[in-house]
């Protein structure tokens, strides 16, 4: 029986155009992000980015496949584009603000993880979190504070 393998067509190194006849879509390769190869989708004639998982919106996002410092730095470029609109992997859509939130809350968790460095077996809690964190859903927290943890002491 024969099967089909899908492999890609065309693939790309860092950003490929694709040209319609009525708006063009620009894709950009992130090398380190949520992942260690995301691609975001941006339609610049109507300013809106398929972030994918690039972007949770109320959501812990997962990071422990990626490099959190460049996630922050991928997101602080999209605050300073003309990007009005978001569509997430994880969320509702969303607008700037929405992106500037999970900065913060990549960099809280972060220093969360870094404040409890050399303790044996810390433990860490929602609650140790802003408040405007802690009522997001997803099961990525304590992921996401082990992969720091061990990040950081490895």
């Amino acid at each position: 029986m024969w099967k089909r393998r899908w492999v890609p067509d065309v693939t790309f190194d860092q950003e490929m155009v694709l040209y319609g006849d009525k708006r063009q879509v620009r894709l950009t390769v992130y090398p380190a992000g949520h992942t260690v190869g995301d691609v975001a989708a941006y339609l610049p004639e109507d300013k809106i980015l398929f972030a994918g998982d690039l972007l949770f919106i109320e959501r812990h996002p997962w990071i422990g496949r990626g490099v959190p410092e460049a996630l922050i730095g991928i997101l602080e470029g999209y605050v300073d584009t003309d990007i009005e609109h978001f569509v997430p992997g994880h969320g509702r859509m969303a607008e700037k603000p929405d992106v500037e939130r999970i900065i913060r809350y990549v960099r809280e968790i972060i220093v969360l993880a870094q404040s409890k460095k050399g303790e044996d077996a810390p433990v860490f809690s929602i609650e140790e979190l802003s408040p405007e964190f802690r009522g997001w859903r997803g099961l990525c927290f304590q992921w996401n504070m082990n992969f720091l943890r061990e990040r950081d002491n490895g």
